[in-house]
């Protein structure tokens, strides 16, 4: 960038930044409420898991000393906890896919305002299978990580990946739901979140350092008034809540104005 792009940049950063704050309306309080319905049904679906998982019962193990202990008695016992796997894993797999159900009927309302799109069951099925489609990805590339790179390493590279995973995962948002299409606004968000780093990197780390200092502030603030921990929670919740509506709307309006075709 040359002085005058650079200028041209940053002006268009504060503009960017400005105008966010003039497009705080209801779209930012429902923000808020359809993040709190997403919470308690996430809670709900939590404690559901919690009741199955608690009524599975581990089969008492059988000594190890082959004098005392029958094949038989082994083979029962291998037979009990393969199917303790299997009901373990299905219970997490049907949780992971009502989180993602819900997440994503909640993002759709809470983006869907943000982009001027209206609501409908045929928004909810794409951005449904959108983020499942892009959970799979990153769980792949997760195990790929956990697998192949050294445990000393893990220390670096974990939050690199889900720094990652932040980055890239608002370009898709605000790619989908400005063309309503999955697997091109996954390529985009790929492309984009690549070939246009060097525009959306500055706000994307101004938006994490504020995120950052804001979680530390009303960390400081709860952590000093602990005797009044059950109202101060909530009303931090809920504060926070109110500034994520604000960042995605500040979000949505840099990536739309950055990743403009030249």
């Amino acid at each position: 960038m040359n002085k005058i792009k650079k200028k041209r940049y940053f002006r268009r950063n504060y503009a960017i930044f400005i105008n966010s704050f003039k497009k705080i309306d209801k779209n930012i309080v429902y923000s808020v409420l359809f993040d709190l319905i997403f919470i308690l049904l996430l809670m709900i679906g939590g404690f559901m898991l919690y009741v199955l998982a608690s009524k599975i019962s581990l089969p008492n193990p059988p000594l190890l000393d082959p004098k005392l202990t029958s094949i038989a008695e082994l083979q029962k016992t291998i037979s009990e906890l393969r199917g303790i796997f299997i009901s373990v894993a299905v219970y997490l797999i049907i949780f992971l896919l009502y989180a993602t159900l819900i997440w994503s009927l909640s993002r759709s309302l809470i983006w869907g305002r943000i982009s001027n799109n209206r609501f409908s069951l045929k928004l909810y099925e794409k951005f449904s299978l959108l983020n499942m489609v892009w959970l799979f990805l990153w769980l792949i590339l997760f195990a790929f990580i956990l697998t192949a790179v050294k445990i000393s390493s893990l220390k670096v590279i974990i939050p690199l990946f889900f720094f990652l995973v932040i980055y890239f995962t608002m370009i898709l948002y605000a790619s989908f739901f400005g063309k309503l299409k999955i697997f091109s606004s996954i390529k985009e968000a790929f492309a984009t979140g690549i070939k246009k780093i060097y525009l959306i990197i500055l706000p994307f780390l101004i938006s994490l350092f504020m995120t950052l200092i804001i979680i530390a502030i009303l960390y400081i603030i709860i952590s000093l008034m602990p005797i009044y921990f059950k109202i101060i929670f909530p009303l931090a919740l809920i504060a926070f809540l109110f500034y994520l509506g604000w960042l995605r709307v500040y979000s949505y309006g840099y990536i739309i104005e950055f990743c403009k075709k030249d």
